[in-house]
């Protein structure tokens, strides 16, 4: 036979079993207010221009600007030198951008036969005649 709960642990019990009943309904709610389908078309109106805006975009825009670091590719043979925008924007050439990001945080000596640098850098990679770094 079970012992009985006395009154204060069945109201206790009680109060558990709403709080948790609650929190489940509360959460039901908050997930189906923002479920786009159950939102206005005002509302959607405005998130779309708040979202798309011109102003917006080009904030966008900017802030990937600033992220952006410029590459140089050095000729070992020729000391010609070709600035690239970003490290992705050499695979417009035909490298690899992993490879030249190796090569700029000196994982790696060259890619393709070429050194690869961070344009911001000021100091200009030194090499020996055998195309090794000093």
């Amino acid at each position: 036979m079970g012992a009985k709960a006395s009154l204060e642990t069945i109201e206790k019990m009680r109060k558990i079993s709403l709080d948790i009943q609650n929190r489940i309904e509360m959460k039901e709610h908050n997930r189906k207010m923002h479920l786009k389908e159950n939102l206005s078309l005002e509302t959607l109106n405005k998130m779309k221009i708040s979202h798309n805006s011109p102003e917006v975009i080009q904030k966008k825009k900017d802030a990937n600007r600033i992220k952006m670091k410029s590459v140089k590719r050095i000729d070992p043979i020729t000391e010609e030198v070709k600035e690239y925008e970003s490290i992705h924007s050499v695979t417009v050439d035909g490298f690899k951008y992993q490879e030249v990001w190796a090569c700029c945080n000196n994982r790696q000596g060259k890619h393709r036969g070429f050194y690869w640098q961070y344009a911001n850098i000021k100091e200009r990679i030194n090499y020996d005649s055998r195309n090794n770094f000093l």
